[in-house]
Parts: structure tokens; sequence; C-alpha cells
């Protein structure tokens, strides 16, 4: 027989969880989630290797509601169950919840979970968060989570992140945040970025491209940017 679902506050450890059924999990509520120090952190993910012996899995069956019941367990998350949550549960991730994620465990999402990310989530990131993305991850973002940059968070990006930015990417930058751009960026761009630049966006970025990178221009640039960048 299988042990009781939870419904106060109490430790409940690996012993428990390793028989949890799905049907079980759906019943245990957020509070219990929240204060049951253990409960949540022994929950299975997706993976052939971690499925519990009735070859349960417990994470993508989280309900939607109960995500918030991760909030003091989620930092000890490893890489396979950061990875079991689906591309729905994502999106209705709290701010706040994803506010408890370390620098390591934001270089392991994969890039599938960054792309679901919504612009809200995005624009939640703090410095840490966004100076930890890979190169990887930088470039599955979206255009639209491009633009949902803030202009606390373009400065933060380094010189490889900026490197990393697609054509479409590159492309996507509005008029608000290209001036955003440090000096530092701005010569990081590589000679097949420069190129991609549209008009407006080096009206934008005036003095701050070097004698070299003007050079790179192709012969379209060259000839619409003219008074643009003297």
């Amino acid at each position: 027989m299988p042990p009781p679902v939870p419904n106060r506050t109490e430790v409940y450890g690996f012993d428990y969880v390793y028989t949890l059924q799905r049907g079980e999990l759906v019943r245990i509520s957020v509070e219990t989630l929240k204060n049951s120090n253990n409960l949540g952190r022994f929950f299975f993910p997706n993976n052939a290797f971690k499925k519990t012996p009735r070859g349960e899995t417990h994470i993508d069956a989280l309900t939607l509601n109960q995500l918030e019941g991760l909030i003091n367990c989620i930092s000890g998350y490893d890489e396979v169950q950061l990875a079991a949550f689906t591309s729905v549960q994502v999106k209705q991730m709290s701010k706040n919840l994803l506010s408890k994620l370390s620098q390591t465990q934001i270089k392991k999402l994969p890039t599938t979970t960054i792309q679901a990310l919504t612009t809200d989530q995005i624009q939640s990131f703090g410095m840490g968060s966004i100076q930890a993305l890979t190169t990887d991850q930088i470039q599955s973002l979206t255009t639209d989570q491009i633009q949902a940059l803030t202009s606390n968070q373009v400065p933060l990006l380094s010189r490889d992140q900026i490197q990393a930015l697609t054509t479409n990417q590159i492309q996507a930058l509005t008029s608000n945040q290209v001036p955003l751009l440090s000096r530092d960026q701005i010569q990081a761009l590589t000679t097949n970025q420069i190129q991609l630049l549209t008009t407006n966006q080096l009206s934008s970025l005036k003095s701050k491209l070097t004698s070299a990178q003007l050079t790179y221009f192709t012969p379209a640039q060259k000839a619409a940017s003219k008074g643009i960048l003297t």
C-alpha cells in the first residue's frame, strides 16, 4: 500500500518520495511543499535512470499551482531535475521562484528552457543570472527575448555574449538598446556582426565604433551612413 499523501508540515525524505505516485503527488498542497524541507527536493525527473521502482516521474506532473511550493528546495535541483520541467511549467514560474536558481544552475538550464521563458521572466533576471548565461543559451534567445532586455541588463553582457549574438539577434536590437552598449561591448563586435548593423543602429553607435571597425562597413552601409558618424 502506498504511503499517505502528506497534508501537514513535516519532513518527508527520499524513502517517501521513492514510492510516491503521480496521482498522489498532485494532491499535495502548496503549503506542504513549501514547509516540508525535503519533499520537493527528491522529486524524480523524467529520466530513464532516475525513475522510481514503478516507473514514476514527478517534476513534469507538478501542477502549475504546485510550482510555487518548490520555493525552498529548487536551489538544490541538479541538471537533470531542472531539465525535467515542461515549457508550460517554465512559463508559469514566478519571478521569485526563478530568483532562487544559482548562477551554476542557470548555466545548466537547457536551451529549450531558456526559450520557454517569457519576456517578463527574462526581464526579472538580475546581474548574476544575465552574466551566467552561456553563449549557447544567448544564441537560443528569441528576438522577442532579446528586445525585452532592459537598460540594466544590456550593459551586463560580456564580450563573449556579445560575440555570440546571431544575425537575427543583432538586427533585433532596438534603437533604445544599441546606445546602451559600452565601448568595450561595441569593440567586441565581430566583422560579420558589424556588417549586419542597420542604418538606425549605426546612428545610435556614433563615435563608439573604432576606425578599424569603420573599414568593415559594406558598401551599402557606407552609403547609408554618410554624415551619420561624423
